[in-house]
């Protein structure tokens, strides 16, 4: 949602549910390319001021835009519900299996966050990804 200053998800204002994303292009799969991927991890933090105080799940997906298409962005798999975290917060979450082949591979080019209604309402920062690979 181009007129926030961090990916959020969910309707606070009764505006309509949001989605956010960060978009990696092909630096993921350049940086797995003739290797094997043993994991991949992504940080967020939960940012003050969104929603309620406490721990609320972050709903992810991957999706496969190069960069903020002009129109909806469009979800793929997903959604997991990898991290909780209350405003504020910090938190780490392994990527399934699934998840990190395609973004290795190329099919997936980032991540997204989308949820309905106030419940779980939230913006984030970070989305930091850190692979590991396998000797």
């Amino acid at each position: 949602d181009e007129y926030r200053s961090a990916p959020t998800q969910g309707d606070w204002t009764g505006r309509g549910d949001l989605r956010g994303a960060w978009f990696y292009g092909s630096a993921i799969s350049s940086a797995c390319s003739g290797k094997t991927v043993a994991s991949m991890k992504v940080s967020f933090t939960r940012k003050t001021g969104s929603g309620v105080n406490a721990k609320r799940p972050l709903h992810l997906y991957l999706h496969d835009h190069n960069s903020a298409p002009s129109g909806q962005l469009d979800l793929d798999e997903g959604p997991e519900e990898l991290l909780s975290l209350s405003v504020g917060a910090t938190g780490t979450a392994t990527l399934p299996a699934s998840w990190r082949t395609k973004l290795a591979d190329g099919t997936r080019k980032g991540l997204a966050i989308y949820a309905r209604g106030s419940r779980d309402y939230m913006a984030v920062t970070g989305g930091k990804i850190t692979i590991t690979f396998s000797a």
